[in-house]
């Protein structure tokens, strides 16, 4: 897998083995969409790749990927790794094999703070009367 990462990441990406089983991969400039994708199209290249070890038949192993993202605003780097994990625990509860999103809460109050709410909507659809 880490090999598959870093030959799939642009240069200015960054892909790091966090320990035991866990890596990491950060994704500058991407959005959650482009993100998901990203992380998709290893888990498909890496499930079809055969595991070889001596005195054993070939076989092949899936993983789960947490993905979370932050446009910047004073999101600690311990805060994201801690919300990657949490959307790794979703995709894992979820039967594995799979991506999970989790945003930042900062991302969930920017998306509540641009919401046109009910009667923003009433007003702004119905000719401001």
């Amino acid at each position: 897998l880490a090999k598959d990462m870093l030959s799939n990441k642009r240069t200015y990406d960054v892909a790091a083995r966090i320990g035991g089983e866990e890596f990491a991969l950060i994704l500058p400039g991407t959005g959650p969409n482009r993100a998901r994708l990203v992380v998709e199209r290893l888990l498909a290249m890496f499930r079809t790749k055969p595991i070889l070890c001596e005195g054993l038949a070939p076989f092949h192993v899936t993983f789960s990927a947490g993905v979370t993202y932050t446009r910047g605003r004073g999101v600690t780097p311990a805060a994201m790794k801690d919300l990657a994990d949490l959307a790794l625990y979703d995709a894992k509860g979820q039967g594995k094999n799979r991506v999970s999103i989790l945003r930042s809460a900062d991302e969930e109050a920017l998306i509540k703070a641009t919401m046109v709410r009910r009667e923003e909507k009433q007003f702004l659809f119905s000719g401001g009367t």
